[in-house]
């Protein structure tokens, strides 16, 4: 082999092991995140309306690094005292794949977001959003559950 084919050879193969452990990064990434979003969605689910104290969602909300939602009112679910958000996502991936189209078969933006409304102590309403962009369209797709206090009056 001549030396500029033995070079080329080289950054060939060199450029094909970062792309794959590039691949093998971005995999595990969102891996995690998906596993993080499976978490969240269990420890939300262990929390019970009116039920659960102040305690038990700030629990939560500092496992996933939330924080407190100053501004802002969820008109579903009536007046309450405070509010917080627990949000799982990587903000890396989602940009790359929003800004590189051609990257849809590895790189899939999505998310989970948790959100706590707290009235005299105890949970009073939350929501629980999944976002994605799937891969034949660009435009987030979102599936949202949310939780009401029975009460009359509230629609």
């Amino acid at each position: 082999m001549t030396r500029p084919l033995r070079v080329t050879a080289l950054v060939a193969t060199s450029i094909l092991c970062l792309v794959g452990l590039a691949l093998c990064v971005i995999y595990v990434a969102q891996l995690r995140l998906e596993r993080r979003s499976d978490a969240l969605l269990n420890d939300v689910g262990s929390l019970k309306l009116e039920v659960s104290t102040a305690a038990d969602v700030m629990a939560i909300v500092q496992k996933y690094q939330g924080f407190e939602i100053t501004d802002g009112w969820n008109s579903g679910c009536g007046p309450y005292d405070s509010s917080y958000a627990a949000v799982i996502r990587n903000d890396s991936i989602n940009r790359i794949g929003m800004r590189f189209p051609i990257l849809r078969f590895a790189v899939k933006p999505q998310g989970a977001a948790a959100q706590f409304m707290l009235e005299e102590g105890h949970l009073h309403c939350l929501t629980f959003r999944v976002y994605s962009f799937p891969p034949h369209d660009w435009k987030q797709l979102t599936v949202q559950a949310q939780a009401y206090p029975d009460r009359p009056g509230l629609g």
